[in-house]
């Protein structure tokens, strides 16, 4: 998108796309019609980053949705409490997703956008080597996987616990048990139980129960990362953030647009059905211009 809003070539099919994209976005949220926030995906620019962040700015009006982990951490102090305190139903707040309430932002009805960007703290190059290391690691995880023919219901089991192993790690590290205060400044689930009031005895139970599984960044993370480590395509340097864009914007979002690759597997996991999000790739143009119509 950056490259056609700079004049740059691209195919045909791709300015048909983007131009379409663009200008309906544009004057949709000008219209405050749709909210379209910049994400965390921000962090993996690095080539051309300015000129990107400002076709960002100019498609959501400064509207910023909160890093992927604040949602994740937001959502389990959610569910710690509901487990704590035995309730039966959980409510997610579409506020807990942005930094200010963007409809507050919208009505502000200022004429300037106001963004600081404090860039990065690695060079281009160290951002493309630690990237490429992860992948590989990854990687190499997915290939491991096939090898030892884990089906995907054996790998989801263990992106469930994979944060329960952590935590009991360091759980098990305090000789003291879950009451020594020091100890819980180390890992902030330990922090949030200890000011939620709940029984030391009972922390690992809420790792294990229904509840730690419905958290809906749980469950999407999960969900799609047992997918991937059990399919037979390889691990993208983007993988990783998709995923994690994916598993905190999918709740609390009535459309999300993504490419090909990560729509299957959100489709085929019923997941767009679950949080009832529309989920559509860039190509599927006639059905974007249905949704944007019908605002």
């Amino acid at each position: 998108m950056t490259h056609w809003k700079l004049g740059k070539s691209i195919d045909e099919v791709q300015k048909e796309r983007v131009s379409y994209l663009y200008n309906t976005i544009y004057d949709l949220t000008r219209k405050k019609k749709l909210i379209c926030p910049i994400a965390d995906q921000k962090e993996e620019m690095w080539n051309g980053r300015s000129d990107c962040l400002q076709v960002m700015l100019e498609l959501s009006l400064g509207i910023h949705s909160v890093y992927s982990e604040f949602v994740k951490d937001y959502q389990t102090r959610q569910f710690m409490d509901a487990f704590i305190n035995n309730k039966k139903q959980v409510k997610i707040n579409y506020l807990e997703f942005f930094h200010r309430d963007p409809y507050i932002q919208l009505s502000d009805n200022s004429k300037f956008i106001v963004s600081v960007d404090l860039g990065l703290l690695e060079t281009s190059d160290e951002i493309k080597i630690r990237k490429q290391s992860q992948t590989n690691k990854l990687e190499k995880l997915r290939q491991s996987i096939m090898q030892q023919g884990i089906s995907n219901e054996e790998q989801l089991e263990k992106e469930y616990e994979a944060e329960l192993e952590a935590v009991a790690i360091l759980s098990n590290k305090s000789k003291e048990g879950l009451n020594n205060s020091d100890f819980f400044g180390v890992n902030d689930y330990l922090l949030y139980w200890n000011q939620m009031n709940g029984n030391p005895s009972d922390f690992l139970n809420f790792f294990y129960s229904s509840y730690y599984r419905k958290i809906p960044f749980h469950d999407i993370n999960c969900h799609m990362s047992a997918k991937i480590f059990t399919g037979k395509d390889q691990i993208q340097s983007g993988h990783k953030m998709d995923i994690d864009h994916a598993s905190s914007s999918i709740p609390y979002v009535n459309i999300f647009i993504t490419d090909r690759y990560m729509k299957k597997i959100i489709c085929d996991l019923e997941l767009d059905k679950t949080y009832e999000t529309l989920v559509l790739n860039v190509s599927e143009l006639n059905k974007l211009e249905n949704y944007f119509n019908s605002l």
